[in-house]
């Protein structure tokens, strides 16, 4: 019984509800997926950069 067990990830699931209500998680959640993919974008543009200074 380690953290791939289904029924742990289900009750902490219940609890962060209980804990927290079901308005805030779906902010919180789209908040990571927006901070991802801003993170990801940076990246990309740090690689670009490094490609364009080799061209040069």
């Amino acid at each position: 019984m380690g953290l791939d067990d289904p029924v742990i990830w289900i009750l902490v699931a219940a609890v962060a509800m209980f804990l927290f209500g079901a308005t805030k998680i779906p902010k919180w959640a789209r908040s990571l997926g927006q901070a991802r993919a801003e993170f990801n974008k940076g990246l990309k543009e740090g690689v670009d950069v490094k490609s364009e200074k080799r061209v040069q």
